[in-house]
């Protein structure tokens, strides 16, 4: 896809967003907000996202994480990069 001169397949590869613990609304006392657990994502090749760089606190990257503990990526492409990590973000 083309859009405004640029061409990528998606504008990030990944985004995986577990709960959010300070937006819970229920009853009190709040429940234990686990964070996305046990995933694992092997032999693919996702393209080539738009957010192709290393993310920094103002840039995105092809990988948006939150509240994530223990996203595997086996011989996962995105763009040129091939990932062979796990992924943690806990919030």
């Amino acid at each position: 896809m083309t859009l405004n001169g640029v061409t990528g397949s998606c504008f990030q590869a990944i985004v995986a967003q577990g709960h959010v613990a300070f937006d819970y609304n229920g009853p009190t006392p709040a429940p234990t907000i686990p964070p996305i657990t046990g995933v694992t994502i092997s032999n693919c090749n996702l393209g080539t996202a738009v957010c192709a760089g290393p993310a920094t606190s103002t840039t995105p990257g092809p990988i948006y994480a939150y509240n994530v503990n223990g996203i595997t990526l086996k011989n996962l492409v995105i763009g040129s990069t091939t990932y062979n990590t796990n992924v943690v973000d806990l919030r």
